[in-house]
């Protein structure tokens, strides 16, 4: 299992160059033509669906607000307080997603801090086979953030022997102080190169 942080994503045109070495040897063959028109796998990635919290799993520090502004201007937001130390404040997708073995996606969200965040920030995707977790998750590294809305990525290769991802948007680890919303959360399956 791989990943990658992609910093940046021009919408248009995805290119192996873009996502860097290890990646297609970087050929610059396009990804998509079309990234804006991928299919979202993600049910209900503006936490704007009735019931408030529809397709969202949350810890005990974490809760879908269906006021809030988000990312997009629109009402609807996950949100994460601090986890105390030792403990997690997550976000994860309450149905497993159906996800093809050796096939490349990419992970979106779009995070914002509520005030200063301590403790060690990831997202991360942990993989299935018919529900029973396999293998290991695969985590972006640590996370910084420092005021106002940032997107944040993933790249992920599903090993063979999966079948499901579970997607864990926001994983707060030994968190005392800050807080965290989070936004747009988008799993878009990758055309194969060649």
């Amino acid at each position: 299992v791989e990943y990658q942080k992609v910093s940046s994503i021009n919408a248009t045109r995805l290119t192996a160059t873009s996502l860097g070495p290890g990646q297609a040897g970087g050929s610059g063959y396009p990804l998509q033509s079309s990234f804006n028109n991928a299919v979202n796998l993600v049910e209900n990635p503006w936490f704007n669906l009735p019931p408030t919290g529809v397709g969202w799993n949350v810890s005990s520090t974490a809760f879908i607000s269906p006021t809030t502004v988000g990312y997009n201007g629109s009402l609807g937001v996950g949100a994460v307080g601090p986890p105390g130390a030792g403990g997690y404040g997550q976000i994860s997708t309450k149905n497993p997603i159906a996800v093809q073995a050796g096939q490349t996606y990419l992970l979106s969200v779009w995070m914002e801090p509520t005030a200063a965040l301590n403790g060690t920030l990831l997202i991360a995707a942990s993989f299935q086979l018919n529900g029973v977790v396999v293998g290991s998750a695969v985590y972006s590294p640590a996370i910084t953030l420092s005021g106002g809305w940032v997107n944040e990525t993933l790249l992920f290769t599903v090993p063979s022997g999966v079948n499901q991802v579970v997607l864990f948007p926001a994983d707060w680890v030994g968190g005392t102080t800050g807080g965290l919303y989070i936004d747009n959360v988008i799993l878009n399956l990758l055309p194969a190169l060649g």
